[in-house]
Formats: C-alpha cells, structure tokens, sequence
C-alpha cells in the first residue's frame, strides 16, 4: 500500500499496512537495553555498597556483567529511545517513506566508525566508574554523553543494516512486536520491577546477584514480546497506546480487530 499523500491533512493514527516494521524492531530492541538497564536499578543492586556486593555468591561474574553493561548498555538507552520517538512520530505525521537500500554504504560506515568511537569512550567511562570516578563527577559525565551518541547512532545502523539483508528473519518479527506496544511495555518494565524487587510482590530486593538481575530482565523482555504478539493478534493497539491515540486525535477508536470479533 502506498503511503497517503502529505497533502492529505485528515488526522488518523497509523493502520497495521503502513507500519514501518524497521520502526517496531528498532523500539523493540530499544526495550531490551531499557530493561538491561533499569533492572540492576529496580533491583537495588546499582545502590548496593562495593563490600555488600563482593560478599554475594555471583560477585566475579557480577563485576564482569557489570563492566560490560557501562560499556555496551548505559547511557545508550537515552539516545535510542528518543531518536526512534522523533523519527516513529515524523513518519506518523507525514507518512514519509525513505528508501533505506540506498543508505546501507553510509549505515555502513556509521556502523563501523561509531562503533569503534562509542566503545573506546566507553571503556574508559567504565573504568572511571568501577574506580569511584578518580577524574571526578565533570570528566565522568563527558565521557558518558560522549560514549552515548556514536554507539547508539552504531546500534541504530548496524540493526537497519542487518534488517535489511535479512528482513524476513523470524528474529526480527519477534522483536518487533514489543515494539509495536513500546509505551505499553516500557511502564510495563516498571510494574515487573516494583512485584519481582519490592515488598508488594515476591521481594527479591538487593539480595539477588546482577548477573541474576540481568537475565530476569531478558526474562521481562521475552515475556512482554509473547503477551505482545498474542495481543496483537486480538486488538489493533497494544493497550496504553489505544488511550493515547483517543487522547491525541480525540476521538474513540475499535480495539478489538473486526476479523478476530
């Protein structure tokens, strides 16, 4: 289906034909680095004191999970998650169409170059934090929001790159769907934190190594893409975003799909 002119000024969300799927599996995957991310936070085990976390059972595999997570998964979340905003709602509104296939040498080199840029920056941030930040809060924060825009614009164009080669792979199908209900699954991340860590659900708190931390987030994340996938087969928006769309267009919209009753 071709996309509506831009000269068409009828405000109407974004029907399932038009999707952009690249969109649904970049936020998807934005999601799992969200949940890398936030859960040793949920956790408690980011506030934990360095003599409590070298007691814990898992305290050498923890200290290598969590230098990997400064270089690879710390900071870049900010970036991805508002660069795929802004582009989702440029698309949205003016149902634009770019020919990504005709980008792939200049992915390419983003790629590459911000790669290698985004982690020799991160390393030394990751140093700088496993060492009590011995140049201080100012040099620690430069190298932070200088690490987090080369590596999260290599992410970017390293998933478009690997998206378009091989699109029908069944991987990325998977990804997209909790994609497709970021804004649902992103407070959703925050519900699964508060019942697995805190007094109201099972109460794990600080008493549970990072390394455990890290899979129970990618046990989020697998979880919320299956309910995605299985909702979506029943209702056109995941269930936060068919509120926001009545609230941006001001009108109601159908939920349930009219095939599936």
């Amino acid at each position: 289906m071709e996309p509506e002119s831009v000269t068409n000024h009828t405000a109407i969300p974004v029907r399932s034909s038009e999707r952009y799927v690249i969109l649904d599996v970049l936020r998807g995957l934005a999601l799992l680095g969200i949940a890398l991310a936030n859960f040793p936070e949920f956790s408690l085990y980011s506030f934990l004191s360095v003599e409590a976390a070298d007691v814990m059972p898992t305290a050498g595999i923890d200290r290598i999970v969590r230098y990997l997570q400064y270089i690879f998964i710390d900071g870049n979340r900010c970036f991805k998650v508002t660069g795929l905003f802004l582009l989702g709602f440029c698309i949205g509104r003016n149902r634009l169409y770019a020919d990504l296939t005709g980008l792939m040498p200049q992915l390419k080199r983003i790629a590459c170059y911000g790669f290698i840029v985004g982690v020799s920056l991160s390393f030394i941030y990751a140093w700088s934090a496993m060492n009590g930040r011995p140049w201080g809060w100012g040099t620690h924060a430069v190298l932070y929001f200088t690490s987090v825009f080369p590596l999260g614009f290599a992410y970017v164009a390293g998933i478009c790159l690997c998206y378009l080669r091989r699109p029908q792979w069944k991987g990325f199908r998977f990804s997209a769907m909790p994609g497709r209900m970021a804004l649902t699954n992103y407070i959703g991340q925050s519900v699964f934190g508060m019942l697995l860590f805190y007094g109201i659900g099972f109460g794990f708190g600080a008493g549970v190594g990072l390394v455990y931390v890290v899979l129970i987030a990618a046990g989020v994340w697998i979880v919320q893409a299956l309910f995605s996938s299985v909702w979506l087969y029943f209702c056109q928006f995941g269930p936060l975003e068919w509120i926001w769309r009545m609230l941006t267009y001001g009108k109601v919209f159908k939920l349930i799909k009219e095939e599936n009753g």
